[in-house]
């Protein structure tokens, strides 16, 4: 504890006896738990990657559009959007990213998040599902045309509503996320 003078007053700080043993303990643990080869330190350094990462492409733009099956004529009505209606079998949704680069394929992983679990995936090759099947995460590689990935998903029966997310990874860095809400139109 100090003694002598207050902080501001600039006259010299003592320490009682007391402090010495505690700050010599501390220092020997600090020192101990540094430069020791425990294994507790080593699995730490393991966990860290000494490989350089490849740097992220640029992306130029991004695009989410809502497609509504017209019945006249059987086609969809495409326009963007952060609405997608619930109409399962007539409404579809796809996103797209344009990236600023020459390569002809990227690997890309989607991570479609839900608020609660769908009545089904569909398809579920090549999904990983998670969280009490409310995540799907895909991984693929997909060729790029002109510049553009894309990926298309339609609703279906028994699909929640709410908020939904869909994050696009290409080659393992987070190049777009799409943030939007499925439900019924008041």
């Amino acid at each position: 504890m100090p003694v002598g003078e207050d902080r501001q007053g600039g006259g010299k700080i003592e320490y009682n006896g007391r402090m010495k043993p505690k700050l010599t303990f501390l220092l020997s643990l600090t020192f101990l738990f540094l430069f020791s080869g425990s294994s507790t330190s080593s699995s730490l350094v393991s966990l860290v990657s000494t490989e350089k990462a490849d740097p992220p492409i640029p992306v130029i733009g991004s695009h989410f559009y809502v497609g509504t099956r017209d019945l006249a004529n059987d086609k969809f009505i495409w326009r963007e959007s952060d609405f997608v209606p619930l109409i399962p079998d007539n409404t579809c949704y796809e996103w797209d990213v344009q990236l600023d680069t020459e390569m002809e394929s990227v690997q890309v992983k989607e991570v479609f998040i839900l608020p609660s679990k769908p009545k089904t995936w569909g398809d579920e090759e090549g999904m990983n599902l998670q969280h009490d099947n409310k995540v799907s995460v895909r991984q693929k590689v997909i060729k790029l045309e002109k510049g553009t990935i894309s990926s298309r998903w339609c609703v279906a029966e028994g699909d929640p509503t709410g908020n939904h997310k869909i994050d696009v990874f290409v080659n393992g860095v987070l190049a777009k996320s799409f943030s939007f809400v499925v439900g019924l139109k008041v």
